[in-house]
């Protein structure tokens, strides 16, 4: 929770996902189909930085995960990038909660403990600072595809399958993994 508060230092996408869906809930326009550069005079357009004339790089799932603290009243840009990390960091106690649970099952009676690996994640600096203190929207991608993993080998095919459809829905580089499959 001390992340939230912190400066995006090595990224600012996390204001691009505000800026984007300002423009959706505000102006009514698509970022899939519409740059910020349309809105020339939002206050917070020169914040969509590199792009400011190119539609949005994620996923429909994603913008429309995004626009909910703007349709919920946050045009704020502080606010909003807070709002931001907090979808980020729900992802990232998901997943953590999905690991710690998933290595408990599959080491019952193991010296390796759920809670074990639930720290392993919880706890690596790179973790926190990329999905909270960044507010990246990685985590929701890769807490999406853990989830496929883990419903894939329960054998819940079609679980996994919707699992990884909606990881590449929130970024396309989740197609990666799915030739794995």
């Amino acid at each position: 929770a001390v992340l939230l508060g912190m400066y995006p230092i090595t990224a600012l996408d996390v204001a691009v996902y505000v800026v984007n869906a300002r423009n959706w809930v505000l102006y009514n326009a698509n970022p899939l189909l519409v740059a910020p550069e349309a809105f020339p005079n939002d206050p917070y357009i020169h914040l969509a930085g590199e792009y400011v004339d190119k539609t949005s790089p994620y996923g429909p799932v994603w913008e429309a995960l995004a626009r909910i603290p703007v349709q919920m009243g946050v045009t704020d840009i502080a606010v909003g990038i807070i709002a931001m990390k907090v979808i980020a960091l729900l992802a990232f106690v998901g997943m953590a909660w999905l690991i710690g649970w998933h290595s408990k099952q599959q080491n019952a009676g193991s010296a390796v403990s759920g809670a074990t690996a639930l720290a392993f994640f919880a706890l690596n600096p790179l973790v926190l600072l990329e999905a909270v203190g960044n507010g990246h929207n990685d985590i929701w991608l890769v807490a999406q595809v853990t989830l496929g993993l883990v419903l894939w080998g329960r054998g819940k095919w079609a679980w996994a399958t919707f699992a990884l459809t909606q990881a590449a829905l929130v970024k396309m580089s989740a197609l990666i993994v799915m030739p794995l499959f």
